[in-house]
């Protein structure tokens, strides 16, 4: 298995998007608005859509 990054789920993703970004100085790579990436393999993923996929 290789390890490829974190999801962190998160309940206000504008706010946890301009923490990363202006505080941490991480660079989005891709926005899809209840999903996003960052360049260093942190994605952050909006809890609505998140508690959606079935458990395992």
């Amino acid at each position: 298995m290789k390890y490829c990054g974190t999801l962190i789920s998160v309940s206000d993703m504008a706010k946890s998007k301009n923490f990363y970004e202006k505080v941490m100085e991480q660079k989005a790579i891709m926005d899809l608005g209840v999903h996003v990436s960052f360049e260093n393999g942190l994605y952050m993923q909006s809890k609505t859509l998140f508690f959606r996929f079935p458990n395992t």
